[in-house]
């Protein structure tokens, strides 16, 4: 009898007649889950990511911001852990904005800048971006010939720590437009031995579609680490399904298994 009715309310409501407001009320459901919030990390639930790491990492925390820009997060990396004096290193491959954040941070204790990319493999590689500097810089190509291209020198986050003498990283956080599949990639190593124990990062962009950057390959590839999704308030456990593959941008964090 129920199954009887659920087919007769699919066969009424599964209608064309409907799905403007289906389709109204889907783009509510995923602001109020804080889908498509990642634009400023003030606004997108990750300043509370970072004040529930302050009682988690140790003093002296190495962390990695990977797709710097102009300094948006390391600002509030600096702001939250400034009691624990943490050794953050910086990596950001567009010129304009790096010389930004020479200006900003090169005098600024502990903070290691590097004008290059991460990637899964050593190369010379194309940036792209709407223009010079901008925050929307990636090494995915849209094929958006309107796009600025220039080369920048490409190196993976397990030779940066084996050449620098890094024993492990205590909060990885990575916003690169659709290439974090390939940085995490490029610490395998680092991962598989679990040196790194907290990792964040933005998902979900056109170059998320285009680069074939699923939630489920994340998960797969971060198998020793629990994910979650950063919500405005906190995070919120993700337990895989199909329907969890959701592409507007917004924000998850992945835990080391203990």
């Amino acid at each position: 009898m129920i199954s009887k009715i659920k087919k007769v309310v699919i066969r009424c409501l599964a209608t064309t007649y409907f799905q403007p407001i289906y389709e109204t009320l889907h783009y509510i459901a995923l602001k109020g889950m804080n889908f498509g919030s990642a634009n400023s990390p003030l606004n997108s639930g990750e300043v509370m990511v970072l004040k529930m790491l302050q009682t988690s990492l140790p003093n002296n925390p190495v962390i990695f911001d990977v797709g710097a820009n102009n300094g948006q997060y390391l600002s509030l990396i600096l702001k939250y852990f400034k009691a624990q004096h943490p050794i953050v290193h910086v990596f950001e491959p567009d010129q304009l904005a790096f010389k930004k954040l020479e200006k900003r941070y090169a005098n600024t204790p502990n903070v290691f800048l590097n004008n290059v990319a991460l990637g899964s493999v050593n190369e010379i590689a194309t940036l792209y971006s709407s223009k010079v500097g901008g925050v929307d810089a990636s090494l995915v190509h849209t094929e958006d010939e309107t796009l600025v291209k220039h080369a920048v020198a490409v190196t993976t986050l397990d030779d940066y720590c084996i050449k620098n003498g890094i024993p492990a990283i205590d909060f990885l956080k990575i916003d690169v437009e659709g290439f974090e599949i390939e940085v995490l990639k490029g610490g395998q190593r680092y991962m598989d031995a679990l040196a790194i124990n907290h990792i964040q990062f933005e998902h979900g962009s056109m170059q998320s579609i285009i680069a074939g950057a699923t939630l489920h390959r994340f998960i797969t590839l971060l198998k020793n680490y629990q994910c979650f999704h950063i919500k405005q308030n906190g995070i919120y456990k993700v337990t895989y399904a199909p329907i969890k593959e959701v592409f507007y941008n917004s924000n998850y964090y992945f835990k080391r298994r203990d």
